[in-house]
């Protein structure tokens, strides 16, 4: 029964092996030497019709210094963040305190989940709270009062302690 993995066949290659190859490679002379690639190839255990390949393209990420994934020039599709944006995101957060993502949003004409990313990752931005709580009224807090004497009455400065005799 074939693993839910990667596709049969498929090896992943890290940094420091593709190193190796490329090493052994230019020992048997490189791309200057018929059958080198080939040979490099069946010593490391990559596949017979791709194996070439990959030695020459492993050969070429250590020469560039892009074998490692984080070496690599970003590729896919490009930010939509331009200083143009970055300025109405700023000036949306300064007209009012209590903006929402959702209403901020509908304001620039993008999706909420965009707003939030732009604000938090690239911008720094950071909520304040999650949620606007109503003041209290006064039989709330006179409620509250006669639940707590003890702390009321308590001398100052209260402590962080809290001890139940």
């Amino acid at each position: 029964m074939p693993s839910k993995g990667r596709p049969r066949g498929a090896k992943q290659v890290s940094t420091p092996l593709k190193s190796q190859i490329s090493r052994y490679f230019n020992k048997l002379g490189g791309s200057e030497t018929r059958g080198a690639a080939a040979k490099t190839a069946r010593k490391f255990g990559l596949s017979a019709s791709n194996g070439p390949k990959q030695v020459l393209l492993y050969d070429t990420q250590v020469r560039e210094g892009t074998a490692s994934r984080s070496n690599r020039p970003h590729t896919g599709r490009s930010k939509g963040l331009t200083e143009g944006v970055k300025q109405n995101i700023i000036d949306l957060f300064n007209e009012t305190d209590t903006l929402t993502y959702k209403d901020g949003a509908k304001k620039l004409g993008i999706s909420k989940s965009t707003l939030h990313d732009y604000a938090t990752k690239d911008m720094y931005y950071r909520c304040l709270s999650q949620t606007m709580r109503p003041m209290l009224k006064d039989p709330n807090i006179e409620r509250r009062m006669e639940m707590s004497p003890d702390i009321v009455a308590a001398p100052a400065p209260l402590t962080d302690e809290f001890h139940q005799d």
